[in-house]
């Protein structure tokens, strides 16, 4: 699935995009509220501004993700995968630091 099906597909009602392959993808500034992206590829993918407000990101791969100015209010991030992911507050979690 790319940005354009994922997109359209959520303006239609869908909100289960479990395990969606997005690596390297633009979504900044997309609303995503509420939907199911547990275990999802969202490594590289550039989420600033994106509203993700009680999203399922659990065991979802953010490795340099793009956070910056995102809303990740109520999300569910159990086994969630940061490695060098800019934080919505601008802040990168180094490699050093990863956990998941």
């Amino acid at each position: 699935m790319d940005v354009e099906e994922l997109l359209r597909r959520y303006a239609a009602g869908e909100r289960d995009f479990t395990g969606v392959d997005l690596e390297g993808s633009n979504l900044s500034g997309s609303n995503l509220s509420g939907s199911n992206l547990s275990h999802a590829q969202l490594a590289w993918v550039n989420l600033g501004g994106a509203d993700l407000t009680g999203a399922d990101l659990t065991g979802a791969d953010l490795t340099g993700a793009d956070l910056t100015g995102a809303d990740l209010t109520g999300n569910l991030m159990d086994n969630t995968l940061y490695c060098n992911t800019t934080l919505p507050d601008g802040s990168i979690i180094v490699e050093a630091t990863c956990f998941d």
